[in-house]
C-alpha cells in the first residue's frame, strides 16, 4: 500500500503556506524600509557630527587651521563668511563624505549626499548655504545646512552650522 497525502490534507497545507505568506510578507517589507530609514539617519548623524566637530575646531584653532576630516580631507577654516567661501566649505565636504558614506538606500544608483541646487531625494542628504533668516539665525551669517529625507521623517529635516 502506498502512503500518500490526502487532497484535505495539501489543500490545509497550501491554505497555512498562504497565511503565513499574507502576514510575513508585509512585515518584511516594513522592515525593510525600517532598515532603509536607519540607514539614512546614521548617514545623517555621521555628516552632522563630523561637520560639527570640523567647525568647532576652526573656531578653537582659527582661521590659520585645516580641521582634518580624515586623511587627505580638511576644512579650511580661512573660508571668508561668504558666498565663495560658503562654496569652498561646501565642496570639501562633499568630497569627503562621497568617500564615506553608503549610497542612497532608496536608489543605489544615487550618492547619498547631494550638494544644493536641488531638492532632497528621498533617502538621500543634501547640503545646503545661505544665510537668510529662514536658512540660518538671521544674523546675515553664511551657514552649511545638512537636510535629509526619510519616510518616517514625514519629509524633510535639516541642521544648520555655522563655521564661522
Amino acid at each position: 500500500m502506498e502512503k500518500a497525502f490526502t487532497l484535505i490534507e495539501l489543500l490545509i497545507v497550501v491554505a497555512i503556506v498562504g497565511i503565513l505568506a499574507g502576514v510575513g510578507i508585509p512585515m518584511y517589507q516594513g522592515y525593510i524600509e525600517d532598515a532603509k530609514d536607519a540607514q539614512i539617519v546614521r548617514n545623517y548623524q555621521l555628516a552632522k557630527n563630523k561637520t560639527s566637530l570640523a567647525f568647532a575646531e576652526c573656531q578653537m584653532y582659527g582661521s590659520s587651521h585645516k580641521s582634518v576630516l580624515a586623511q587627505g580631507h580638511t576644512i579650511s577654516c580661512n573660508a571668508p563668511n561668504s558666498l565663495g567661501g560658503a562654496r569652498i566649505i561646501l565642496g570639501e565636504l562633499k568630497t569627503y563624505f562621497d568617500t564615506v558614506l553608503e549610497s542612497n538606500p532608496y536608489d543605489s544608483n544615487r550618492r547619498a549626499i547631494e550638494v544644493s541646487g536641488s531638492s532632497t531625494p528621498l533617502g538621500g542628504l543634501r547640503l545646503d548655504y545661505g544665510r537668510a533668516s529662514n536658512q540660518c539665525d538671521g544674523s546675515g551669517r553664511w551657514c552649511i545646512a545638512l537636510w535629509y529625507h526619510s519616510k518616517s521623517s514625514g519629509g524633510q529635516k535639516a541642521t544648520k552650522l555655522f563655521w564661522r
